[in-house]
This record gives structure tokens, sequence and C-alpha cells, in this order.
């Protein structure tokens, strides 16, 4: 069934349940409404199909004809539409609320919402083949955190649980003599689920903003996302599992004791050097890590010999598929800092699954003396699933003094 043919059959539906309600004895004005509501964005939708499959950007199955209408719907709407909704109390009108029932988030923001316009680009193909969208795997409001720099995949989930399958004992393979038969074994699955927790970031609008929403998406959208942001890190690094907090990254790793002498150049190398175990490290390109401050200070400050053209940093930077210093790793202690290293060779990322609504909760009271609004915007997104364990994610602790 093509998406034309599906927002046909939505429209018809309504059509019936709306005349059901007008031939009510005493029909209900705001559930009348609300029919008719989404009967226009059925409408809407089934006609922008239409035109998709006439300029022939259609499938056999009709995927990049729904696509193409989700992408009309997602250049009309803007951040500031739900925010003013939610500043008003009336719910979310036109292209923004069509974009949200087409993405599975009726009434809540999306979260693509908050990527810069210039960066929802198109993907068109030669001229005989069909125009497709490229989408990121991290949300763009998430692309620059710790998280992303670990190269943690964040795939947007439907709603429900988030389910991740793993083959836990593979069947065995080996050499075997002619005519000997193959040995034989159950393979053994596991299957991890995720809830959601919530991610939260508050902002202020004045009230003398209002009147000026169009020229303020942008900032609406550094706000938002900003502020989503740094509280997402902040789980996903260092969430200790108890609710509602997630169980982070320093959560799952193995607990590891301070290294017994200060960090030299060599030893620095050689503790990275260590973590490459051939199997889900098989270089300095498979390891990525966050270090603190206080980590980096030394180690931007000790060179190899007394040659001092190369720091511990700019060697290991060098090397590393990832080198990061965060504010979200423990502080120093008893003279050494934690830090955190993901493995990446076995090409099964650790998985944050993130749910797709932002749901924009106004405050009209707490700074309503400097005529102002709190906006708290919350987004939910699971602890993240690391496929193999503490032999993916590995603390280091190095002594500093």
């Amino acid at each position: 069934m093509t998406p034309a043919q599906r927002y046909t059959l939505e429209a018809s539906r309504l059509r019936e349940q709306i005349n059901e309600e007008l031939s009510a004895e005493t029909p209900d004005d705001e559930k009348l409404a609300t029919l008719q509501a989404e009967f226009r964005s059925a409408e809407k939708r089934r006609r922008i199909a239409i035109e998709a499959e006439d300029e022939g950007v259609t499938t056999p199955h009709g995927a990049d004809a729904e696509e193409r209408a989700r992408r009309e719907l997602r250049e009309k709407a803007s951040v500031a539409d739900f925010v003013t909704a939610a500043l008003t109390g009336q719910g979310v009108k036109g292209a923004s609320a069509e974009y949200a029932d087409a993405v599975g988030t009726p009434g809540l923001m999306p979260l693509d919402l908050l990527e810069a316009p210039e960066e929802r680009a198109v993907t068109p193909g030669p001229a005989d083949e069909t125009v497709t969208a490229t989408r990121p795997t991290v949300p763009h409001a998430f692309a620059r955190t710790d998280a992303a720099a670990l190269g943690i995949n964040m795939p947007m989930v439907s709603p429900g649980e988030a389910h991740f399958p793993a083959l836990t004992t593979a069947p065995p393979a080996g050499p075997k003599a002619k005519d000997a038969a193959a040995a034989s074994t159950a393979a053994a699955f596991s299957l991890t689920k995720r809830t959601p927790g919530r991610i939260t970031g508050q902002f202020l609008v004045r009230l003398e903003d209002l009147a000026l929403f169009p020229s303020m998406e942008s900032d609406l959208r550094r706000g938002i996302g900003g502020a989503m942001a740094d509280n997402l890190d902040e789980q996903v690094i260092d969430g200790d599992g108890s609710s509602p907090n997630l169980s982070g990254l320093f959560h799952q790793a193995t607990d590891v004791a301070k290294a017994g002498a200060v960090e030299t150049f060599a030893t620095g190398v050689s503790r990275f050097a260590g973590l490459i175990d051939g199997k889900h490290a098989n270089g300095w390109g498979d390891v990525r890590a966050l270090i603190g401050t206080d980590t980096f200070a030394l180690y931007a400050g000790l060179f190899h010999g007394n040659s001092g053209e190369m720091s511990l940093y700019d060697y290991l930077a060098g090397k590393l598929g990832g080198l990061r210093v965060s504010t979200r790793v423990p502080d120093k202690a008893a003279s050494a800092q934690k830090g955190i290293a993901v493995l990446g060779a076995q090409g099964q990322p650790i998985t944050l699954p993130v749910w797709k609504g932002v749901e924009l909760i106004v405050d009209p009271y707490t700074q309503a003396a400097k005529g102002q609004r709190v906006i708290t915007a919350v987004t939910l997104v699971g602890s993240p699933f690391i496929p193999y364990g503490t032999s993916q994610v590995v603390e280091i602790h190095p002594k500093l003094s």
C-alpha cells in the first residue's frame, strides 16, 4: 500500500467518524474539533504523497514518497510553534502538528527539529534514480556530546521498550576429519531491554519576546538542544543507575584502582597500549577515551626525553580514535583521576535509545515578577546498552602526583 492510499483510507475513516458525531443527538464539540483537525492533516499528507508519486520518486513500496511527505512537513515545522503552544496552553497547529503526527509524536516536539535548517539536506541521486534523504545516526541535538565523541550510537526508537538481542554463545566451528560430523551446540541469545529515563533542561523566555518568535528560532533551538545535551552527557557518563538516573558508563565499567606510581610519558603510552587486546581493539584507532582536566594538565606537560617536541597528550590524541577532555569524568581524588575508554573493533557500538518526542512544560510563576516564563524541555532516553560489557568499556585510573 502506498502512502497516498494509506492516507486516503485514514481520511475516509476520519470522515466517517465526523459524520457519526454530527448525527449524534448531542454532538461532542471538542471531539468533533479534534476529528476535523485530524482529517485536515490526513488530507494534506495525502495530497503531498500524491504529488510525490506523480513526480516519480516512489518505490514499489512507496517508502520514498512517504519520506518526501515527511520532509515537506518538517521544512515547514518550527521549534517556535511548540514553544508558543506551550506558553499559551493551546495545542500546536499547522505543519508542526502534522509533522509531529507523521513521526509518531503527536503533541510533542520531534527531536530532529533541533537540527539547524541548513543541515536538513536532501541528497539527490542521478536523474534516473529516486531521491533519498540522509539522516544522521546521532540526533543532531546530541552530536557534540561526550557520548557522541565516544562513538555511542543513538538511534531514534518508537514508543515502547527498546529491545537489544545479542548472541552470547556462538555455534562451534573447527576442522574435522573426512566424513566426521560437525560439532553441534545450540546457540544462545540474550535479550536486553531498555526503558525510558528522563533528560531535562530549562531555559527562560521573556514576555517581551513572545511577538518575535519567528526570529528566535535558532536561539530556541540552541537553548533547548544545549540544555538537554548537557544533561544527557551527565547521565550517559556518570549516571549511577539508581532511579531516576541512567546506568552510565562508569557505573557499568569495572572499577579500577589507581596506579601505584605517578604517570610518566612511558607509562601513559603503556596504559593505553594495554587496552589493545586484539579482539575488541585491534589498533590505536579502535580506542576512544575521555580524560579529566587534571589528567590533561599532567599529560600536556609530559614530554618524551628532553626534546619537548610532543607531549603525552599530543601523542595519544594523534594515535587514538578519539581523546577528549571532559568535566564529566570524576574529579581528582587521592592524587589520581579516573577516565573512561571505549573499544570499537567489533563493529557493534554502544547504543543509547532515544525516544523522539520533546515535551515542553511551562512554569509561569517562578519568574513572573521579571516577566519571564521558565520552560522545561523533557525527552526520554534509555541507559547505554554495551554489547560486550566490560570488555568494551574500560576505566583508566592514572596517578597524577
